[in-house]
């Protein structure tokens, strides 16, 4: 599958519901495996940035593609998308689209590999 594919896929089984409204918890990360489990017991999931980063990330990681989570700043707030190749998966766009063409202020990131530690991002 192209990322283009498996972002339009994710997009098409995603519905945005807040932690608070999901969870009753301020912040929730679930895991790949929750998201998984409501996909194939609803054929959606339901959850909000982070949860849409994980489904993609792995799902990224799952056809060969190097990808990492970016914690970013958007006009709404904290957000957490996914990069890979210079590539940007957002549920909060359309399409995927290049880390230049997104006016987000890009705080830290993910290494390639579970558990690699976080780094600041300090643009020149």
């Amino acid at each position: 599958m192209t990322v283009d594919q498996i972002f339009q896929e994710a997009l098409a089984v995603f519905e945005y519901k807040t932690d608070i409204v999901q969870f009753r918890k301020v912040e929730y990360w679930q895991t790949y495996e929750e998201v998984a489990k409501q996909l194939k017991e609803t054929g959606k999931f339901e959850g909000d940035c982070e949860d849409f980063a994980a489904y993609v990330l792995n799902k990224l990681r799952q056809q060969g593609y190097q990808a990492r989570y970016i914690f970013c700043i958007t006009k709404l707030g904290y957000h957490l998308v996914v990069e890979t190749d210079g590539l940007i998966l957002d549920n909060l766009q359309k399409e995927v689209l290049p880390y230049y063409r997104l006016p987000y202020k890009w705080v830290s990131i993910s290494g390639y590999q579970p558990n690699e530690t976080w780094h600041s991002i300090k643009l020149f």
